[in-house]
């Protein structure tokens, strides 16, 4: 059965999701979600799926999720039985260790629970890294934590991961090996595209630092490249992006389309999202 995502994201897309399922076809056998991020999309739907991101942080804390939900429940609790400012700064310190990102001295359980902890205790659902790809998201406060059904949200994602989820991977988005053989394999696909935001109008900041990949002119050349693709390939898409002129004339090849959308990141009113979100789509949400 669908079901919600267990990560708290910023930006997720679980409030925009009646504006993003009339985009997928009928006929679609799978979707395909590149920056996949919380999932909220494959969540919602009794559907396959592939997940892949940029992040070894999230796409681990997936596959524990899949694997070994109970595990990550328990290990979870534990760090937040531990919380306060000091250690919340020490397990942020964790992915410095040599080895980090082997099976010593940090179990992949453990890693995936760490991950769990800094969405839900950090600042405002958010796990940011550094160039260097270190974890630095600021303290979220004495207050946080996770929510009151957690347990029930990891097992109904773990059921549905292993009902549904072909395949979970670390990879580079526009990486076409993957969807190559799905089409190969006589199977319709439909990918969404929920790439790290282009700045706004005038220069408005968003937040991008999901993954130690800078956001500049390359970042965006391959983006577009990568639609190419998959236009060319027949394969429908649909990317989400910052509502702005810059996204507006780089995509307007493509069906674009505004959808109201309220993000609030902070407590500053002054840094309440855009009232907006460009959809960029190789066909429109009335299935043409």
């Amino acid at each position: 059965m669908p079901c919600k995502s267990p990560l708290k994201y910023v930006g997720g897309k679980g409030k925009l999701l009646e504006h993003i399922v009339p985009y997928i076809p009928e006929t679609t056998d799978v979707i395909i979600e590149p920056f996949c991020g919380s999932a909220a999309l494959s969540f919602s739907q009794d559907k396959p799926f592939y997940l892949s991101d940029m992040s070894p942080e999230l796409i681990n804390f997936m596959k524990e999720l899949r694997d070994n939900p109970y595990k990550l429940y328990t290990e979870a609790v534990k760090l937040s039985q531990s919380h306060s400012k000091e250690f919340y700064l020490e397990a942020r310190q964790w992915d410095r260790s040599v080895g980090f990102n082997t099976s010593q001295p940090y179990p992949r359980i453990l890693r995936a629970a760490r991950y769990l902890y800094i969405v839900y205790y950090g600042f405002n659902g958010l796990y940011r890294v550094n160039q260097k790809g270190y974890c630095n998201t600021p303290y979220g406060g004495d207050n946080r934590k996770y929510p009151d059904n957690i347990e029930q949200m990891l097992k109904d994602a773990s059921i549905h991961l292993n009902i549904w989820c072909k395949g979970i991977f670390c990879q580079e988005f526009d990486d076409m090996s993957q969807l190559e053989s799905i089409i190969d394999s006589g199977n319709e696909a439909f990918v969404f595209i929920d790439p790290p935001y282009e700045e706004g109008d005038n220069g408005k900041k968003v937040f991008q630092e999901y993954t130690p990949t800078k956001i500049d002119s390359k970042f965006t050349e391959r983006l577009v490249s990568y639609l190419d693709n998959l236009n060319a390939a027949g394969v429908p898409f649909l990317m989400t992006n910052t509502s702005c002129k810059y996204v507006k004339e780089t995509y307007n090849k493509w069906d674009i389309k505004d959808v109201p959308v309220n993000y609030v990141v902070g407590a500053d009113k002054e840094r309440t999202g855009s009232k907006f979100e460009m959809f960029v789509s190789n066909r429109n949400s009335n299935g043409s």
